[in-house]
């Protein structure tokens, strides 16, 4: 499992400190397909998807800790 989400990344820092800090279980998404086609390219050791943050594509609790990087900025 992945215990951790972070939603609306952009090209924020913190995906690529938490990889560096250890936490290797990290799926980071964002709507913008070209945010995810660039982050993959710079770090494609690190899991990335193309997801809207309101519409989750995974079951009901599979992540322990999702972290929003902006979006209640961005949807309010």
């Amino acid at each position: 499992l992945f215990p951790f989400c972070l939603c609306f990344i952009y090209s924020a820092d913190l995906p690529k400190e938490m990889h560096a800090d250890g936490y290797e279980n990290v799926v980071n998404i964002d709507f913008s397909e070209t945010v995810i086609i660039n982050m993959t390219k710079m770090h494609p050791n690190m899991h990335w998807r193309v997801m809207d943050m309101r519409e989750l594509g995974f079951e009901d609790s599979y992540f322990d800790v999702v972290i929003d990087k902006g979006s209640l900025d961005a949807i309010w």
